[in-house]
């Protein structure tokens, strides 16, 4: 199941729903770290060397590259309209994120 992505819904009675697989329209390279930004928005660091947004709507996710070429991206955080990406496991880059 490496590269995907899942949602569990909640049932009307709290309980926790079958399991279910997101699309994605583009496919995900190695994901790592992966964080909230908005109610239906993920940022997430791919360890093959990219940033990306996620914009999930039911049970698919658009995808939008923020930037490549970043080695062995597995983190990320975004302060304001920044998005701090840890890579090599020991630098952090700076990516401009202004959301969708």
């Amino acid at each position: 199941m490496s590269g995907q992505l899942f949602r569990i819904p909640v049932n009307p009675d709290g309980s926790a729903g079958t399991l279910m697989r997101i699309e994605t329209s583009v496919p995900l390279n190695r994901p790592d770290g992966l964080r909230t930004v908005g109610p239906q928005t993920l940022i997430q660091a791919e360890a093959q060397g990219r940033v990306t947004e996620l914009t999930v709507k039911g049970n698919r996710a658009e995808v939008r590259v923020l930037q490549e070429g970043l080695t062995a991206a597995s983190g990320v955080t975004v302060v304001g309209s920044t998005a701090f990406v840890l890579i090599e496991r020991a630098k952090a880059v700076a990516v401009p994120y202004r959301p969708q």
